[in-house]
């Protein structure tokens, strides 16, 4: 079964630095990006993902924690 691993980042350097970290630690794993807080929410609640990243500040819209 392939792995799947959300993450929500708003800043792009660090968004494609998370995803090839992961790509290339879970070699084969799908990983689905989004940059902002709500664009997180509604991918979240669709699917169900083995591992979410998310920003806790900055990704616009909500904060992380609320």
């Amino acid at each position: 079964m392939t792995s799947k691993i959300l993450v929500v980042e708003d800043h792009p350097l660090m968004l494609r630095a998370m995803v090839s970290l992961l790509e290339d630690e879970f070699v084969g794993a799908t990983v689905v990006c989004a940059s902002t807080a709500d664009e997180g929410l509604r991918l979240a609640r669709s699917e169900r993902y083995d591992l979410i990243v998310f920003d806790l500040h900055g990704t616009g819209g909500q904060e992380g924690l609320q």
